[in-house]
């Protein structure tokens, strides 16, 4: 089944992803990646994004990482599918005002981060060894999101 990457779908499997971690979160040992989400958990959460979009809704997402801003040395990463930003952890940084989940064309919040290139997700521990491998199972073990289909 097809399920085209309109902004209604995007949005749709943003809000589902950044609600299964939210359920995923308290389930993880303290301290570790993602057990804190949204904090501290954009890089892994938007490698595990960018996959999931790819494998099971078949988007051409890709990672935005490494980004960092002048105005405090921090920094973000998020994902880019169909000219879409999709950012699920843009809350982590209280002060900034940024909603839960940010779908948007342009974000001049987003545009203040210097970025690496858009990339493909990693996927494997050969490519990243410290891979999110227990998140990555608790995902695809959900149904998928209630998309619209084509």
């Amino acid at each position: 089944m097809a399920y085209p990457p309109t902004e209604a779908n995007i949005r749709a499997a943003a809000i589902y992803l950044r609600q299964q971690f939210e359920e995923l979160a308290p389930t993880l040992p303290r301290g570790t990646w993602l057990s804190e989400f949204p904090n501290a958990s954009c890089g892994h959460s938007s490698e595990l994004v960018a996959r999931y979009m790819r494998e099971k809704l078949g988007w051409n997402a890709l990672y935005v990482g490494n980004g960092e801003r002048d105005i405090d040395n921090k920094t973000h990463a998020w994902v880019e599918i169909e000219g879409y930003i999709v950012d699920l952890t843009a809350d982590q940084f209280d002060r900034d005002g940024q909603e839960p989940v940010v779908i948007a064309r342009r974000s001049p919040w987003h545009e203040q981060w210097q970025t690496d290139k858009p990339r493909l997700p990693c996927t494997t521990t050969k490519q990243w060894p410290a891979y999110p491998k227990a998140a990555w199972r608790f995902l695809v073990s959900r149904p998928l999101p209630v998309l619209e289909t084509s």
